[in-house]
């Protein structure tokens, strides 16, 4: 004989013939300011990477939360003598930074440069203040893209140089690189349930 199921109470029924799991999934995702649509967003300071029309080539979906791993940037304009430089993410509130001035309180992470590479050439980002960008979010959302600004602490575009030539400048590109956990939904039969048993 057929099993009918109480369409009325089709949640409970439900569990019974689907399993319902979740996982956590982990991407690296790297952005790099030579990447962008320089027709668009000509100065590396200011721009957005759409993650589909980009060599990603695809959405985050189910994002639980983002957090910033590592950075370099161009050794030009007297960087170095900047006491902090401001990120900000429109994509990411980080609620979590709070400041005592708001171009603090409006920016995403606070970057710090540790020691150059090699001098003239690029920074690297200290890790410990990557710390400053994890963001989680309740419910999970759908992450298409990034539009990055490079702030001075006083709320100003930090200008890394001209970068208009038809050739973009590597030394004027900075890079960044964030980890995005996702939870994976999936649904798997339970064939017991579907023979009628409980």
């Amino acid at each position: 004989m057929d099993r009918f199921y109480n369409v009325s109470n089709f949640p409970n029924e439900f569990t019974k013939i689907y399993n319902y799991q979740k996982s956590l999934k982990t991407d690296l995702i790297v952005i790099d300011s030579f990447d962008r649509d320089r027709t668009l967003y000509p100065d590396p300071s200011n721009y957005s990477i759409n993650f589909l029309n980009s060599s990603i080539g695809k959405v985050f979906k189910n994002v639980k939360s983002i957090r910033l791993l590592t950075g370099s940037f161009p050794d030009q304009n007297d960087i170095q003598k900047e006491p902090y430089l401001l990120l900000e993410i429109k994509e990411i509130d980080n609620d979590a930074l709070n400041g005592s001035n708001s171009n603090i309180q409006r920016s995403t992470s606070i970057i710090q440069l540790d020691r150059p590479i090699l001098t003239g050439f690029f920074f690297n980002m200290k890790t410990d203040i990557c710390k400053s960008l994890y963001k989680t979010f309740d419910p999970p959302i759908n992450l298409s893209k990034l539009s990055i600004k490079i702030k001075k602490k006083d709320g100003s575009l930090f200008s890394f140089g001209t970068d208009t030539d038809p050739t973009p400048n590597p030394l004027l590109q900075h890079m960044l690189t964030f980890e995005v956990i996702s939870e994976n939904k999936q649904y798997d039969i339970n064939l017991q349930s579907l023979n009628g048993s409980a």
